[in-house]
Parts: C-alpha cells; structure tokens; sequence
C-alpha cells in the first residue's frame, strides 16, 4: 500500500501539523475521490494520537490527598475519553467499503472528515445554514459519544437512513443530490449529510413563515422549541429553557437580581459533566469572537486592536454595532463563571469550527445575550 507523504509528515511532526498546514481535510465542501487507502491511513494516525493522549505527561510532584485525587480524576477522564474516541475510529473503518448514498461524494472521503471529528469535534461546521444549534448538538454528541457520533453520520452515509434515540432520520432527495446546495452553504460533506438531513420539516416542527409542504427546503433549526423537540428525541431529560428576548435585551436584565440569577444557572450548568447548554446569544457576539480568534491565531505577531474585542487580557465591552435589531445564534457553552467584585464574565464557547475562552464586561454581557437552554443526559 502507497504511503503518503502528508501522512508520513503527521507521523513525524505531530497532529497540529494535520490541522495548519493541511487543513482542506476538515473544510473541504466538494469532497470526493479520496483514495480507501489513505482514509484508512488517516484514521490509524488519529488512533495512535488519542491513545497516546490518554496516557498524557504524568507529574512527579507529590501531591496531597486532595490534589492527586483531581488528578486521578482528571487522568481517568481522558483515558475514558481516548478510548472511546478509539473505539470510534475504529468502528468507522468498517465503513470504507460500502456504498455511499450520495452519488456527488464517496464514503473515503466522508470517512476521513468523520475521523477528523472524531479527534476535534469542533471542526463541525454549519457553514452559511442557519443550523447553528443542531450543529452544537452534533458536536456535543461527537464530544460524550463519539462511537454514537460515528454510527448517525456513516449509516445515513452509507444507507440514506440513521436513527439514535428517538430521534429517526432519512436522508432527503435535495442531500442525496445536493452537491450545488453543500457547496451553496459552504459545509463539509461529512456535516452537511447530516446538518441536511435535521434540518428539514420533516424532522424539525413546522414554524413562522414554512409551509407543511415545503418539505425540501433547508431551513434553520434555531427556535427554542426546535431545539427542545431535537434535545427530547435525542434522549435529553430536565431541560430548562430561559427565554430571553430575540431581538432586543431582554427588560428582565434590568432587575439585578434577575440578571444575577440567570449568570448564576449558567455557572452552576457548567459544572456538571452530563449537562449540555446552549447559549442563544445575538449573531454580533459570535462573530466578533471569532473574528478575534483568527487574529489570534493566524496573526499572531500583528494583531490589529479592535474595539471590543477580548485581546491581550482585554475584555469585550458593549460596542456601537450590536444593534437591537441582530438575530439569534446559539452556540455551545463549556464554561461560565463570573465576577462581581471585577465586573467580568468569563466563558469558553464552541462556535463557527473553533473553541474560543474569552472575558465579556459583566454589564456589555446583557446585551449580547438572548436565552439559553440546559439538558441533562443521563
């Protein structure tokens, strides 16, 4: 069997490599005609990544009883989070040799965005849909399951039909032929079989302006109420939903001490490991993030200042361009705390193919925020 020298190269330098430099693996739209060898290749190199990743740097320190019982903890959570991710990878090579239900693309190519995910969730990309929140649902899903994650993307892949939960879908006509509209929406392949599969009436309720026999039309999956329906096939339980206002900060906010308690659930949400929040937030508050992410990351050494952005240990204000009149968007929420005494919350979110941690000036917070809703899975 050939060995590829991008392969070889990754064996030699690392992951961080793969994603850099030979990025069009994760963002390619018109994916087809990946060799079966070399989506087989890939996947043994992602295997060899996450199992040395469970075994990670130990310390020598000597810790106290409480210090080396979080790192016991710690050390156990990414060992079962390698092995499923192992397990994962391992699952999808049992795909590469069946037949691909899209005639645009191949099940290789799949395959190797797939295995990608596998590894870095995040790279799930709603790309111009407005899908946003069963995007989050999908990399939350990759996150805590990623065999479960494997199982839903390769069997619609491969047999137009998938199912998890309660939760059944059918692979529509417009995804089976959907190369003009995948690359119309600017979404990996892998991503859209699925993202364009949820995101039709026939899985979604019927909402605002779509008529019951619009039953081909991509439409957005971003009301709360389609995000409950999607969370309770899924097999969410206790979800509780905070529903802000959509288009303008919400009068509630005015009232510190309800304010206060909507930072407070979204803090005590993000401690428990089997919760899942998504943040409804304005469509300004996560551009701006990740715009501020890409200076980061790609201009490392020059760094234009932006108004409102959240660099150098700044923190992002309230800024003249969020208007009332900015939609919703909702993204995934990791992390969330809060500081009274320094005016500040912090936060890490998934959103747009990246994970972003940034600092928001407590008051500037209410004016990007629009809702959130939380489901424990059990």
């Amino acid at each position: 069997m050939p060995k590829s020298p991008n392969l070889i190269k990754v064996r030699e330098n690392g992951l961080d490599w793969l994603f850099n430099v030979h990025w069009d693996w994760c963002e390619r739209v018109e994916t087809k005609g990946v060799p079966k060898w070399y989506a087989n290749e890939l996947i043994e190199v992602l295997m060899t990544k996450v199992e040395a990743e469970a075994e990670g740097p130990r310390s020598s320190k000597i810790l106290g009883s409480d210090e080396s019982q979080l790192g016991f903890r710690t050390r156990r959570g990414k060992e079962e989070r390698s092995a499923a991710r192992a397990r994962a990878l391992e699952k999808l090579k049992g795909y590469l040799d069946k037949p691909c239900r899209m005639d645009w693309t191949d099940v290789p190519s799949i395959a190797a965005q797939v295995a990608l995910r596998v590894r870095e969730p995040k790279l799930i990309f709603q790309g111009k849909s407005d899908t946003c929140a069963p995007n989050m649902i999908l990399i939350n899903l990759a996150k805590r399951s990623p065999e479960k994650y494997v199982g839903l993307v390769m069997d619609l892949v491969t047999t137009g039909k998938s199912r998890l939960e309660n939760l059944e879908l059918q692979m529509p006509g417009p995804v089976i032929n959907g190369a003009e509209e995948c690359q119309r929406c600017g979404m990996p392949a892998a991503d859209y079989a699925v993202l364009g599969s949820i995101g039709r009436p026939s899985v979604l309720p019927i909402l605002g302006c779509f008529s019951p026999m619009d039953t081909d039309r991509f439409y957005k999956g971003t009301e709360p109420e389609q995000i409950v329906e999607l969370l309770v096939k899924l097999g969410y339980t206790s979800i509780t939903k905070y529903n802000a206002q959509n288009w303008k900060l919400d009068p509630r906010f005015e009232d510190p001490g309800e304010y206060k308690r909507c930072l407070t659930a979204l803090a005590d949400a993000t401690l428990s490991a089997n919760r899942f929040v998504i943040l409804m937030t304005s469509v300004n508050f996560a551009d701006y993030f990740k715009k501020a992410y890409i200076e980061e990351t790609v201009q490392k050494d020059k760094l234009p200042r932006k108004a409102g952005f959240s660099l150098g240990g700044e923190r992002l204000t309230k800024i003249d361009s969020v208007k009332e009149s900015s939609p919703g968007h909702a993204v995934l929420l990791d992390k969330f705390s809060y500081d009274e005494t320094l005016k500040v919350v912090t936060l890490k979110i998934y959103t747009y193919s990246a994970s972003i941690r940034r600092q928001i000036d407590l008051e500037a917070f209410k004016y990007y925020l629009r809702g959130y809703i939380v489901a424990t899975l059990t």
